[in-house]
């Protein structure tokens, strides 16, 4: 079994980008953890960073449910003032059962309400059902 990973994926970022992607070594539970540096929500402070995995051909898609939801994702409302004085914010969703050749993050929406807030974004993985190439392509 492959160790556990944890990647920072985006870095102070201030506008919409797209994170470095790392390999999943066949770790199907993957995690998003997100810190924003300096959000003021009652200000218009807005993001939206979701998990991002590769499928068999190379492409990048959100993950979701059953029902067609995405999941995986986290937003502004979600992170909650960790160190009690407004300065940073945490925020963190896993899912499971979700073997994947590459992860990365996704900020796919910023809006600075004019605190110049950051993003630093971080993709987690665990847990090992083989590789996630193989299990994409249908091989298992």
């Amino acid at each position: 079994m492959s160790r556990p990973i944890r990647q920072q994926s985006i870095q102070g970022a201030s506008a919409v980008t797209q994170g470095e992607a790392f390999a999943a070594k066949g770790h199907n539970s993957l995690g998003l953890f997100v810190v924003a540096q300096g959000l003021d929500t009652a200000g218009g402070d807005v993001f939206t960073v979701r998990l991002e995995v590769e499928g068999p051909e190379g492409e990048w898609s959100p993950i979701y449910d059953y029902s067609g939801t995405v999941i995986g994702e986290l937003t502004g409302s979600e992170a909650v003032d960790v160190d009690s004085d407004g300065s940073t914010y945490n925020a963190f969703t896993a899912v499971h059962g979700v073997p994947a050749p590459s992860i990365r993050a996704n900020l796919t929406d910023y809006t600075d309400g004019g605190s110049g807030f950051t993003i630093d974004a971080y993709v987690l993985g665990a847990g090992n059902a083989g590789t996630g190439s193989a299990f994409l392509s249908g091989s298992v």
